[in-house]
């Protein structure tokens, strides 16, 4: 079971990596309906179904698959013979969870047409160097465990 999830993990962030962030569109559909949100103010705005569900579905993905990965890496330190790859990630994922969702309760100041431009100038970008950098990482990590679990 860990090598099967193993190479699915490698082969997801490898995809990743050469595709790019999967999500994109519902990324900068959200995006576009916040400032939607903030021009109309709270007591007219209504949200789109199509996003309600495109969301609900983006969650139904991202729930399952933290889970399995924090999962994983509580079982990878029974496999792993140098043990700091796997707490080192361990620490960073869980880390970045909480960080989620501390900064995801945070509201965003769309208050001006330059905060808006800079908001959707970010939300077009696919691609960002830390988030190429993580994904090395992890896939660097997933093939140093399929050649610890194979050996």
């Amino acid at each position: 079971m860990m090598l099967f999830l193993t190479l699915f993990f490698l082969i997801y962030y490898v995809v990743l990596l050469v595709k790019g962030n999967f999500f994109q569109g519902v990324r900068i559909a959200m995006g576009e309906d916040e400032i939607k949100k903030q021009k109309l103010g709270m007591d007219n705005y209504k949200p789109d179904s199509d996003l309600v569900i495109k969301t609900l579905l983006l969650m139904l993905f991202i729930i399952p698959f933290s889970i399995t990965i924090i999962i994983y890496l509580c079982v990878a330190t029974q496999y792993d013979l140098l043990k700091y790859p796997t707490l080192g990630l361990l620490v960073y994922y869980t880390v970045s969870l909480m960080w989620g969702f501390i900064k995801g309760k945070t509201k965003i100041d769309l208050s001006s047409e330059d905060k808006i431009e800079k908001y959707r100038k970010k939300l077009q970008r696919k691609r960002t160097l830390k988030g190429t950098l993580l994904q090395l990482i992890w896939v660097a990590y997933f093939g140093y465990m399929a050649y610890m679990l194979v050996l």
